[in-house]
């Protein structure tokens, strides 16, 4: 059940990010250098320091970041002040929380004062929300999970009992990595790259969140279970190529990997195969997969979707073992992603490659 929101502030709330960028872009033209919007949004969303440095780094610009801090604030203050910045759905959003006892967070990378003003700007006070998290309160600031892990200890909540709103890929990684569900908002990152980044879905802005009565009916209305698996084939894709650099597999010289949609907690759970001088001994992907999604789950566990992955130039599929134990777990119509660590990937139900699994009498 959902008991608290946890929203990111500058493209989820506040229209801000345009304004940041237009004040960096000046400053850095201050200095001499012509910069664009390109330079800066690879680092929006991780903090002053980094979208400052960040664009500074990748042209090979020196600057005293004091001064450009300074400027930013003086700037930045003069640009918003006396307008409206909410963008759609955001105090709709935060005022059906209240009125139905969910508690709201604000877990912003950037400083205490810019994260101050911005909620100022569109009708909220810092104490209006139960927990109110900047990049003052952290040392490693987004995409590293602190600063939702701390949103979390100060709501007191589970992972499970909280709905982060992120906007950019390193928000998003952030709240992913916190373990915590998370909506993409599509104000400053498109669909695709927000679910390689781990959100379960993404929508255009709040607006677009339905109303809801309780916890439990917005949990129902966002995570239907046709939403989810439909938008989980970057998320699985993206998790199984990057975990298949792990594979030990030094007898087939044929590294694998594989993906799990957790249709109880949306989690995405890998696996590699791993290989054994004893050859029974070795375990294949998928099982490894599996078995730390049971582990981590037990029998709340179920299968929403598998993507398995090969360095082939064509796709393979899982094994008569595999089958039969992620059989215990699919249903019929359970997606199974086939792919190749290049991009290609096919899908078929679960029962076309596996249609008379083993059972034993209940």
């Amino acid at each position: 059940m959902i008991k608290a929101l946890v929203f990111d502030v500058d493209g989820v709330l506040v229209d801000s990010e345009d304004i940041s960028i237009s004040v960096g872009i000046k400053f850095f033209r201050k200095l001499g250098h012509s910069l664009s919007r390109k330079d800066f949004e690879p680092h929006l969303g991780t903090g002053e320091r980094t979208f400052l440095s960040g664009p500074a780094d990748d042209n090979g610009i020196v600057f005293d970041y004091d001064e450009a801090s300074r400027f930013f604030k003086e700037e930045y203050l003069d640009e918003i002040n006396g307008r409206d910045l909410a963008l759609p759905g955001a105090k709709r959003l935060i005022a059906l929380a209240k009125e139905c006892g969910l508690m709201v967070a604000i877990a912003s990378s950037a400083p205490s004062w810019k994260v101050e003003a911005n909620v100022m700007a569109i009708g909220f006070a810092p104490s209006d929300f139960d927990a109110f998290i900047t990049g003052a309160d952290i040392k490693r600031n987004k995409p590293e999970p602190d600063i939702y892990q701390m949103a979390l200890i100060k709501l007191g909540c589970s992972p499970e009992e909280a709905i982060v709103f992120e906007d950019s890929a390193g928000g998003i990684t952030s709240s992913s990595k916190a373990g915590i569900r998370t909506v993409a908002l599509e104000t400053t990152i498109d669909r695709s790259a927000g679910l390689a980044a781990g959100a379960i879905l993404t929508l255009p802005d709040l607006s677009a969140v339905p109303s809801f009565s309780s916890g439990g009916e917005l949990e129902s209305a966002l995570f239907t279970r046709e939403e989810v698996v439909a938008s989980s084939r970057e998320r699985l894709f993206q998790a199984a190529r990057k975990a298949i650099s792990n594979s030990y597999s030094p007898y087939s010289s044929f590294p694998t990997s594989a993906a799990i949609l957790s249709f109880h907690s949306l989690r995405v759970y890998t696996g590699v195969n791993v290989e054994n001088a004893s050859y029974p001994v070795t375990i294949c992907a998928e099982r490894n997969a599996l078995f730390s999604a049971v582990a981590s789950e037990g029998s709340a566990f179920s299968l929403g979707a598998i993507l398995l992955m090969t360095k082939t130039s064509d796709v393979g599929v899982p094994c008569g073992m595999c089958l039969q134990a992620l059989s215990e777990f699919a249903t019929p119509d359970s997606p199974v992603y086939l792919a190749t660590f290049d991009g290609k990937i096919e899908e078929v139900p679960f029962s076309s490659l596996f249609p008379n699994p083993f059972r034993l009498d209940k």
